[in-house]
């Protein structure tokens, strides 16, 4: 049995990617989840996936490293950006541009970065006055990243954020938009859902 996994992720409707924080392993299915094979065994807890196709993929650590692939997970590359102390998650646009959410600096601080490299280098845009954890992008201009009460958007590619006035409490987990104007997140602590119809400006409880 491959246990319990803390993060799923699929490429397509047949390959797909599960995290195993204990035992640390990184599975994968190539028929739809049916069965699951162990493809790799990072040191340390993962905290994002995000496949651009279906062989090119990165894997961010707790650790604040990256895990890369070019060829389905036949072999990986494993990138140091020495920014990082903690990577919370990423995005791509392509195999070299892309945008990362997480902590770095000591003291530890909170901050949203971008790469031209594959991830290899990463340059800081901003420094959130709260930690931020989870990216959504829509397209490779509009995204938006949720923390600490606070939700940022971005209508250039993760170059500038602005802060949304949007009346979430608590630590935003996840975030995810259907369109520009209609999306959800979700808080740790209270296991709350919001729900906006406005792009993040408002939000309404769905679930508590």
């Amino acid at each position: 049995p491959v246990g319990v996994f803390s993060i799923v992720k699929f490429a397509d409707e047949n390959i797909g990617w599960g995290c195993r924080n204990d035992p640390m392993k990184i599975f994968k299915t190539t028929d739809g989840g049916a069965s699951w094979l162990v493809n790799y065994e990072p040191w340390a807890p993962i905290t994002s996936i995000f496949f651009l196709f279906v062989n090119h993929g990165w894997f961010s650590h707790v650790s604040g490293n990256l895990l890369y692939t070019s060829n389905g997970g036949e072999s990986w590359t494993v990138r140091y950006p020495s920014q990082f102390w903690h990577m919370e998650d990423i995005y791509f646009f392509d195999t070299l541009n892309g945008v990362a959410c997480g902590d770095f600096g000591a003291p530890s601080m909170s901050g949203n970065f971008r790469t031209t490299s594959g991830g290899a280098n990463w340059e800081l845009v901003q420094t959130p006055a709260t930690p931020v954890y989870s990216l959504c992008f829509l397209n490779d201009s509009i995204g938006w990243c949720g923390g600490m009460d606070s939700i940022y958007k971005t209508a250039d590619a993760g170059q500038n954020w602005v802060a949304l006035q949007g009346n979430v409490n608590g630590l935003i987990l996840k975030i995810k938009f259907l369109n520009e104007s209609n999306g959800w997140l979700s808080t740790f602590g209270g296991n709350n859902l919001y729900f906006t119809s406005d792009g993040g400006n408002s939000w309404n409880l769905k679930l508590s």
